[in-house]
């Protein structure tokens, strides 16, 4: 075989898993996850993690469909939180209303954008979504969180935290769901993980 065709052929290979591996899951019409994220007020010890150090804010599970994921190697997150995922739940795990919405993310924040009329009230559509930075606790952790994709739903447990970094500065997780816009994010401690 030549050089040329064998490279068409690598490529083709890693194009078609790339595809596969990040194709968007389908659901029907209807909200898919009804709870809304649950968070408890705890006192735990700091988690040294890598270079920084965590305060971990409260306990926090959350049941909720992806809506987008976006990896990061380059901030000053990165190191620590190198993937963020927004989550929907309630009217942003129904694939009407998400398939009438924009949805990316870019710099660390999530948005989205509608034409006409809004497909839920904005209101609701601000309360039922969040941009998650997600912390791994465990190598598998952080496997399963970079498998994630568009339409799975997925289970996370563990606490939502303070990160404290060797240069004095700190990200504090949002503790509220109501919040939109910058410090609007939660900086999540993942123990556990759950995808279908």
């Amino acid at each position: 075989m030549n050089r040329p065709l064998i490279i068409l052929i690598l490529v083709l290979v890693i194009g078609s898993y790339q595809f596969w591996s990040q194709r968007e899951v389908a659901h029907p019409y209807g909200v898919l996850v009804s709870e809304s994220p649950v968070q408890k007020d705890i006192s735990e010890k700091p988690i040294k993690y890598k270079n920084v150090v965590l305060d971990p804010l409260a306990e926090y599970s959350i049941k909720a469909r992806v809506l987008s994921t976006e990896h990061y190697w380059i901030d000053k997150l990165a190191h620590v939180v190198p993937i963020d995922v927004a989550l929907g739940w309630g009217v942003m795990s129904d694939t009407k209303v998400i398939e009438s919405l924009n949805i990316w993310q870019e710099g660390r924040f999530y948005f989205y954008s509608w034409r006409g009329d809004p497909p839920a009230e904005p209101r609701l559509i601000t309360q039922s979504s969040a941009n998650m930075h997600l912390i791994p606790s465990t190598e598998y952790v952080e496997q399963e969180i970079k498998k994630l994709r568009r339409g799975q739903l997925v289970e996370l447990k563990g606490f939502l935290v303070r990160i404290n970094f060797p240069d004095g500065s700190d990200a504090k997780s949002s503790l509220a769901r109501e919040d939109s816009g910058a410090g609007a994010c939660e900086i999540m401690w993942v123990q556990s993980i759950q995808a279908n």
